[in-house]
């Protein structure tokens, strides 16, 4: 679940519209560069595009602001990792009823 709330977090800090570097970001968000990298390769792969410049005031950003987008809060992870919880029960639940 880390990872998700991790990367919203990273979508959140591009989406204000501010340059980041990798090294900003990764001491923001408490991962490693290489994560930092893992993630822009997810995020760009599902559709939000995040540009990046090179040079001393290079980094990461994104050009087209996500609309409608707001930030994801302590409760809103903790509802995800209910949902998941609660899927992974219906799976248990099921996969006994199929076995027996």
């Amino acid at each position: 679940m880390a990872k998700i709330s991790n990367i919203l977090y990273m979508i959140d800090l591009l989406n204000t519209g501010n340059v980041y570097t990798i090294k900003d970001l990764s001491e923001k968000i408490g991962v490693t560069e290489r994560m930092i990298r893992y993630y822009k390769n997810e995020i760009c792969n599902n559709g939000t595009a995040i540009e990046s410049s090179k040079g001393p005031n290079g980094g990461y950003f994104m050009i087209d602001k996500i609309k409608n987008y707001t930030s994801v809060n302590k409760y809103d992870i903790q509802l995800l990792k209910n949902v998941r919880d609660f899927l992974n029960s219906v799976k248990k639940f099921r996969d006994i009823l199929i076995n027996n």
